[in-house]
């Protein structure tokens, strides 16, 4: 599964519970993780700090998202 993107990369921490790096700074975005009462991963960007997403960053985060749910119903 594809990881690495332009500008962020994701590292898995658990099962089901990945960070979003930027590539440039290593500074964690947010996460992706498995939120069971929806069933499906969701973006979550607990209050870090402020910051700013263009829409190819936002588009690459769906993108991986839709790959980990593909993944799983693989499984």
């Amino acid at each position: 599964m594809k990881t690495k993107y332009k500008f962020i990369n994701f590292e898995q921490h658990e099962n089901s519970l990945w960070s979003i790096k930027n590539n440039k700074s290593k500074d964690i975005l947010g996460y992706v993780e498995y939120y069971p009462q929806w069933k499906e991963y969701v973006f979550v960007n607990y209050p870090l700090k402020e910051m700013v997403f263009s829409v190819k960053c936002l588009l690459d985060i769906i993108d991986f998202i839709k790959n980990l749910a593909n993944d799983k119903e693989k499984t």
